[in-house]
């Protein structure tokens, strides 16, 4: 049934995140995941993983979509962000922002890689996650923690952590949402001193596009059912 659907087709809208064929494509084995299907998984994440916790303290993590760290990451006006997100930012704790490594902006889907950066606010700490060049900051990545200073108005220092390592030129999108959901899933669910670390813990990103594609056909069912 999905082969026969156009590209731009809809197959899931799932609150503020829109699924297209094209997206579910992406999942396939060797295919780059894109800002949709990022968005998707963090959408999913903050409705599943996050749903108690949010409940209490609405703004104590944040998931921050792929188009939105985008922008942080190349806006030349961040005071203006600085102002417009500040009620959202006020009450954080942790900051999730997908890192995409395109440097033109006019691109389409431009870059070709992933990499994902967590914002300890309260320890002013920038944690880099890359899993092709793990122990090396790119200047994607030293950009965003300079953005992310000068939006939340302190320090950032930051660090890389290590990561498990890619085998392909493809798995980078998959890694990213498989880190934030174990991360995610401490932060939830311990209590004390939190271990953001990952590595060299394996990661399985063949069963991350599987997750991803199974939770997307039970979602569109039960919507079409409704």
């Amino acid at each position: 049934m999905l082969a026969k659907l156009s590209p731009d087709k809809i197959v899931l809208q799932y609150y503020e995140s829109s699924v297209y064929k094209e997206d579910i494509n992406n999942l396939e084995a060797y295919e780059w995941l894109n800002d949709n299907n990022i968005s998707f998984i963090y959408e999913y994440l903050k409705h599943t993983t996050m749903a108690k916790i949010l409940r209490k303290s609405p703004n104590i993590i944040q998931l921050v979509k792929p188009s939105i760290a985008y922008l942080l990451l190349h806006t030349q006006d961040i005071e203006s962000m600085a102002v417009e997100m500040q009620s959202g930012l006020r009450n954080a704790q942790f900051l999730f922002l997908p890192i995409n490594d395109n440097p033109d902006v006019s691109a389409v889907e431009g870059g070709t890689h992933w990499s994902l950066m967590v914002i300890s606010i309260v320890d002013r700490k920038a944690l880099y996650y890359d899993s092709m060049y793990e122990g090396f900051v790119t200047s994607a990545a030293a950009r965003m923690r300079k953005q992310m200073s000068r939006l939340l108005r302190i320090d950032l220092e930051l660090i890389s952590v290590m990561t498990p390592q890619q085998l392909n030129g493809s798995d980078c999108g998959v890694i990213v949402a498989e880190i934030t959901a174990l991360l995610l899933n401490r932060l939830v669910h311990e209590t004390g001193q939190i271990n953001l670390e990952c590595g060299p813990m394996p990661l399985v990103p063949h069963a991350g596009r599987t997750f991803i594609l199974s939770r997307i056909l039970q979602l569109s069912a039960k919507e079409l059912k409704i």
